[in-house]
């Protein structure tokens, strides 16, 4: 009877298995081709940026740059004009035209930073903020909160706003501090899950602070504090409109107080990068592009060349695939 039992546990694992759907459009308008080889591969992607494996580095703030970081460095922010960059073992680098400006070794790796003129907002491995002061040298502000075990690739950097910073630490939280008085203004918890709890989306326009984890998203205006609880891939913020892309298919147009507008689904979709300009472009893991106009009512799927299974980027009409380059006209 155990053998029975065991025999039918078999063949219904096999039979889910084989059922496992994919995404499939129901129309295909074209299909794309890269644009060019970069002859390198992209290796680290994070949020604002990326990195090749010869040094290279892609961000979102100013596309391909021309200068190479050295080997065991990885991207981190990009102010415009410098570049954060940090290695494995605690040693964090400002590089200005190429050249190193500005070097320090943490006891503990980098997970995400930014930075304003010689200020450094720092979010450590293991759940430490610092605020550095890179012309003085020093250590202006240090704290070190409940260490996580598993976080989320998609770490958001700290923010900064006039005289505020606000720190998107690893177990779910926000930190809001007065950078001129070096305290702690607000402390604003999003989510509390044991994993994969840190924040992952952290923008602000118009005076309206939006931020999410993998659970959660949270809108901060100065009356109210609105959250809705949903399963999050990405999210763009559009001025006065918020596009939530969830990990099962749906794309969400949401006014900034998180009210649903428009909802979309496309069954068994897994997106891979999101971007907009114009429009909305999403990539689907199985090798495809959806394009969406912003108010979700009309849609275009084109084909990509592959399926989307290396490190992928993207930087306005411009994705990063590999070492595949394609620009979307």
């Amino acid at each position: 009877m155990k053998n029975v039992f065991l025999v039918f546990v078999s063949l219904f694992m096999l039979s889910a298995c084989s059922s496992k759907s994919r995404y499939e459009p129901a129309e295909v308008v074209s299909t794309l081709k890269y644009d060019t080889n970069m002859k390198t591969q992209l290796s680290r992607v994070s949020r604002d940026g990326a990195t090749y494996d010869n040094g290279m580095l892609v961000t979102k703030k100013r596309g391909l740059l021309k200068n190479k970081i050295e080997k065991d460095f990885r991207f981190i922010y990009d102010s415009g004009s410098a570049i954060l960059i940090a290695d494995e073992e605690g040693t964090v680098k400002v590089i200005l035209n190429g050249e190193t400006r500005f070097e320090h070794k943490f006891a503990f790796a980098l997970s995400s930073g930014a930075m304003k003129n010689n200020l450094l907002a720092l979010v450590l491995s293991n759940n430490t903020l610092v605020l550095y002061d890179t012309k003085a040298n020093k250590e202006l502000y240090s704290e070190s909160l409940e260490p996580t075990f598993a976080n989320d690739a998609r770490l958001a950097n700290p923010l900064f706003l006039n005289d505020l910073v606000i720190f998107p630490t690893l177990d779910g939280r926000l930190l809001i501090m007065d950078s001129t008085k070096k305290v702690i203004l607000r402390d604003v918890s999003i989510s509390n899950k044991e994993l994969f709890n840190n924040v992952i989306f952290l923008e602000e326009k118009n005076n309206i602070l939006v931020a999410a984890t993998a659970t959660k998203v949270i809108s901060i205006n100065p009356k109210t504090i609105n959250t809705k609880r949903i399963d999050v891939k990405d999210i763009l913020y559009d001025n006065n409109a918020l596009y939530i892309f969830t990990k099962t298919g749906k794309v969400l147009l949401t006014d900034v107080n998180l009210n649903v507008k428009k909802e979309l689904k496309f069954p068994f979709a897994m997106f891979s990068a999101v971007m907009g300009t114009d429009k909305l472009y999403v990539v689907e893991k199985s090798g495809y592009l959806i394009e969406i106009d912003k108010n979700l009512e009309n849609t275009k799927v084109y084909e990509l060349p592959s399926e989307i299974n290396k490190p992928l980027f993207v930087f306005k009409n411009r994705l990063f695939f590999g070492q595949h380059f394609l620009k979307i006209k």
